[in-house]
């Protein structure tokens, strides 16, 4: 479905994850620890005009 009269977007979001396996335990309490105090990544998505989702990252 085009999104018409827009020429591009960009919106970013966090995913909630489960913490990855790692050795050192200290280390992992702070890996992908966000502003909000959970674990997560950073997804940006992309649209234009024709095409809804032009990019996930």
């Amino acid at each position: 479905h085009p999104i018409w009269g827009v020429i591009g977007v960009i919106d970013c979001m966090q995913i909630a994850i489960v913490a990855p396996p790692a050795e050192d335990e200290e280390f992992l309490g702070r890996l992908f620890i966000n502003k909000k105090g959970y674990r997560s990544i950073n997804c940006q998505v992309i649209c234009e005009e024709k095409i809804p989702l032009k990019d996930v990252l």
